[in-house]
């Protein structure tokens, strides 16, 4: 079985890899850091991670191959069609990936028709095996119909990779889950029966997974995007801490807000037995575990939370910001402006702290944007 990875930043190394191990060939679109990364690795052989608590490990490096970013260089990078895809290369990318897909597919076709290509986005867009399929079916080929798209969730934080002495060195927390479901309810019996998932990825039903995808991004995610816009709000240094951040909040109220919120995310099939307890087990841990990446910088925190600032996305979590903003910090129309009499998506095409500080005021004052 070939499992091809396309991409290899911080989630790549800090999550990927460690899951699929040897069997991975990781396919690196030359240019940028992450081609440096990629040349660090193919000479030393095995990087680092440095857990968030404290704890190290060396992981041996993938198998590399380098193309030019055209889907005929992709292709012509592998010696055999592959069995499974994954990929971790960020929004901005992930439709040159399907058409990688779609060529892969085109090219194979017989293959493909004996045993469908998984495709599973490691990425922090649970909708991406959908957007795949979507962007499949609007082309000329019957690819989608040789593909079994997946929903994953990741869930592993993974803020930082550079290079330390000459050596590759990714940060990570030692917590790790990799959830997932077929896009279409129909392809769990291929999944099931195509045997190219590691054990430690847990294959769900679409409903299970649904939830736990809410759960998290209510709670985790939450929490993350609220000490963020805070920090904006305060007109804080990027520089600012998860651990001063927190200092700065009453940590037990934190800590039954974060309960709450979980609760909220119960349907009426969860709440038997001791939800509470199990509601806030699950808070702790979450609070734990930013606790652990005391570290992490505002900076950090806000670069996915302006990709988030799209229209699609902000309806989704409406309802979860209505949760928080009227429970945390204070003032709390910061985040009740998040929603309201803003045009979406803003134009930050990098995170510049200026206009989040604008953005900052926005959210609290309710005026327009001013023009950049």
């Amino acid at each position: 079985m070939l499992h091809v990875h396309i991409g290899l930043g911080k989630l790549g190394l800090g999550c990927v890899v460690p899951v699929f191990g040897s069997d991975l060939l990781a396919t690196i679109p030359t240019g940028g850091a992450t081609e440096q990364h990629a040349r660090v690795l193919g000479e030393r052989g095995r990087y680092l991670i440095e857990y968030s608590d404290g704890t190290t490990g060396h992981v041996a490096a993938p198998r590399l191959a380098y193309f030019d970013r055209t889907a005929e260089a992709f292709l012509a990078c592998l010696n055999a069609p592959p069995s499974l895809v994954s990929c971790s290369v960020g929004p901005k990318h992930l439709p040159t990936v399907y058409e990688y897909l779609d060529r892969l597919v085109a090219a194979n076709r017989a293959h493909y028709r004996a045993a469908p290509l998984i495709f599973l986005p490691m990425e922090n867009d649970r909708h991406a095996g959908r957007s795949a399929l979507e962007h499949l079916r609007r082309g000329d080929s019957d690819a989608h119909h040789r593909i079994v798209p997946l929903s994953v969730l990741v869930d592993r934080i993974c803020p930082r990779i550079r290079i330390v002495d000459g050596e590759c060195v990714v940060t990570a927390e030692k917590y790790m889950e990799v959830r997932l479901t077929p896009v279409l309810p129909e392809h769990l019996p291929v999944l099931m029966g195509a045997r190219v998932l590691p054990e430690s990825t847990t294959v769900l039903d679409s409903s299970t997974f649904e939830y736990h995808v809410k759960r998290k991004y209510w709670c985790l995610n939450g929490m993350h995007y609220v000490l963020a816009l805070a920090a904006v709000k305060a007109h804080l240094s990027p520089r600012t801490t998860v651990g001063q951040l927190l200092g700065a909040v009453d940590r037990p109220r934190l800590a039954r807000i974060l309960t709450e919120i979980t609760l909220a995310t119960y349907d009426e099939s969860r709440k038997v037995g001791r939800p509470y307890e199990e509601a806030e087990s699950y808070a702790q841990r979450c609070f734990e575990r930013i606790q652990e990446q005391g570290g992490d910088t505002v900076e950090r925190l806000i670069t996915p939370l302006v990709d988030l600032m799209e229209e699609g996305i902000r309806r989704e979590f409406g309802v979860f910001f209505d949760k928080w903003e009227r429970r945390i910090l204070e003032p709390t129309d910061v985040l009740l402006r998040i929603h309201q009499g803003i045009t979406w998506p803003l134009a930050l095409p990098t995170v510049n702290f200026d206009l989040l500080r604008v953005l900052g005021e926005v959210l609290a004052t309710g005026l327009e944007t001013p023009a950049a």
